[in-house]
């Protein structure tokens, strides 16, 4: 008598095992993407505060781009993100730029 039987997996790579991932797991591609801005966000600011400056929306900004490009390369595949995510992370980095350039000085 078995419990758990392992199902079939029919994975052509990573992609493939993303695809199953996210299939299960709905939240994993936004948790995932939340996980990029937060250590790309962590790191910077930890970077330019040792330099005696931490600049909290050129971080932000750094964070969300770097993220849009994941999320760009992520949407390739229609089964791993869907157009409301790609949307928020959009609108993330369009308010993480408007942040940084009204933080300025002029």
């Amino acid at each position: 008598m078995t419990i758990y039987q392992l199902p079939a997996a029919n994975t052509s790579g990573l992609d493939g095992m993303l695809v199953e991932t996210a299939g299960a797991v709905p939240s994993f591609v936004p948790m995932f993407l939340f996980f990029i801005f937060g250590i790309i966000f962590i790191t910077t600011f930890k970077k330019q505060k040792e330099t005696g400056v931490g600049d909290a929306p050129l971080c932000s900004t750094i964070a969300s781009v770097v993220t849009l490009i994941v999320s760009i390369m992520l949407s390739a595949r229609t089964e791993l993100m869907d157009i409301l995510t790609l949307s928020i992370v959009v609108a993330i980095t369009i308010f993480s730029g408007i942040w940084l350039f009204s933080s300025r000085d002029r």
